[in-house]
């Protein structure tokens, strides 16, 4: 009896809904402007008389700031509709005395560089303004949007008021922008402590360069922590596409590595999100569009060539797959899924020897990849080294226990050595965990003779 059809192997993608532990996130603003703008509760942002004076914008100003959001939503692909329905929610955005959010931000901005301008006030006094409309939007957008992972769409986003951090990240995006804002997002590549992301995984954020040559780093999901004021150059160092940090201490709790991003990379990963919307309900040749025209937008962005490796690998296409996993490890050295990934595909070649060193290699980068244990260990049982499959096998469940597929590729690997007492625990387990699964449980069953009852 051949195993081929029995072991169940298990690729990883990246979808950017990542999940926050709530340990990852430090409040840093020292001190916070809230609003009123439909909040009850909160003080009131306009608070003196010489503040309420410039807060609506006449019919041009009006007309010029919805101009300028339409193009940054339409530079980002999204249609005219949904460009004007940013504008109105935008301008909904007023507290009990009618003034705008986005009027009062965008004359105090223009107000501060002109006096910078002229002589009448000092850099500072322009950092000053900057940090505090950044508060004030990252604010407002955590107060407005209910975090959800899986919204992400920008129309499902002004829909729903709900976003995923690649929506809150389009947010601030075109609202910092659209005010003025030295605004670029950022690939996450490693969070505040060091090692990869966990596995399948992917984050979003925005860093903005203030006007003295300093930058602040922010992030919006679920909680908002914002950075204190950084020069880039002292604390990054550039490796590759990427930039690393250099600090192993990390006094500002920043992210260890980041990708800068242009709006054609942040449009880039929408598309690579949509990619794997399609992906996971197997509608993998739609997916090949959207993951193909997230690598024309951003060619060294090696989650799209992972992610496409994915449906070339479902498709069946395992060369065309071998070729994107590669590319995605050549622009992105520590991409533990593309390892794993890579070597799926080099075990459906029957190429043994590559797809365990890939292995090795996903499990070098992170020791706690359930799945690149469990996929090891199913190449190990193809080549008749049945007690390291076990090994393997024990320490994928180790790492995660409701791993029904672990259970399950063990219990075949218990059969084959003539364990038939743990092959059917194991089975048992497996069905428990994810009775989805029972159909493949119950052929391990029946072509081992173990007469279990799994329904």
């Amino acid at each position: 009896m051949g195993v081929e059809g029995i072991s169940i192997s298990q690729g990883s993608g990246r979808k950017i809904c990542f999940r926050w532990p709530r340990s990852f996130y430090k409040l840093t603003i020292a001190i916070l402007i809230v609003t009123n703008f439909g909040f009850e509760g909160q003080a009131s942002l306009f608070n003196n008389k010489k503040h309420c004076i410039s807060c609506t914008f006449n019919s041009t100003e009006s007309e010029n700031f919805s101009r300028t959001i339409k193009q940054h939503v339409c530079e980002l692909e999204y249609s005219e509709k949904v460009a004007e329905d940013f504008v109105t929610m935008v301008n909904s955005w007023k507290n009990k005395k009618a003034n705008s959010f986005c009027a009062s931000r965008s004359q105090k901005l223009r107000q501060a560089r002109e006096g910078y301008q002229q002589g009448r006030v000092n850099i500072a006094d322009v950092v000053k303004v900057e940090r505090g409309i950044i508060e004030d939007i990252a604010w407002l957008i955590e107060c407005r949007f209910n975090c959800s992972d899986e919204v992400f769409e920008l129309a499902d986003v002004i829909r729903n008021r709900q976003a995923s951090c690649l929506g809150y990240t389009q947010l601030f995006y075109i609202l910092g922008k659209s005010l003025g804002l030295s605004v670029i997002p950022v690939n996450v590549v490693e969070l505040q402590v060091p090692g990869p992301l966990p596995a399948g995984d992917a984050h979003v954020a925005c860093i903005v360069n203030l006007s003295d040559g300093r930058t602040i780093m922010l992030n919006l999901v679920p909680d908002c922590f914002i950075s204190g004021p950084f020069i880039m150059e002292e604390k990054f160092t550039k490796v590759g596409d990427y930039l690393q940090l250099q600090d192993d201490g990390n006094p500002l709790n920043i992210y260890r590595k980041i990708q800068l991003l242009d709006k054609d990379g942040l449009t880039a990963y929408i598309y690579s999100n949509w990619g794997s919307v399609f992906a996971s309900s197997g509608q993998y040749e739609r997916a090949l569009i959207d993951y193909t025209r997230a690598i024309e937008l951003k060619a060294n962005l090696a989650e799209a060539y992972n992610n496409r490796g994915i449906a070339y690998r479902n498709l069946g296409r395992l060369r065309q797959a071998v070729d994107d996993y590669t590319k995605a490890v050549e622009l992105n050295p520590n991409h533990t899924e593309a390892y794993n990934n890579r070597g799926v595909a080099y075990s459906k070649l029957g190429q043994y020897e590559r797809c365990i060193s890939d292995y090795d290699k996903s499990i070098e980068l992170n020791p706690d990849f359930a799945e690149a244990y469990n996929n090891r260990a199913n190449a190990y049982v193809k080549m008749g080294q049945f007690e390291r499959a076990i090994s393997d096998y024990t320490r994928a469940i180790k790492n995660n226990s409701r791993l029904a597929r672990a259970y399950g590729n063990r219990a075949v690997a218990y059969a084959l050595l003539g364990q038939t007492k743990g092959a059917k625990k194991d089975l048992l387990k497996a069905a428990k965990l994810n009775p989805v699964l029972k159909p493949a449980f119950r052929r391990i069953s029946d072509n081992f003779q173990l007469n279990l009852e799994l329904d």
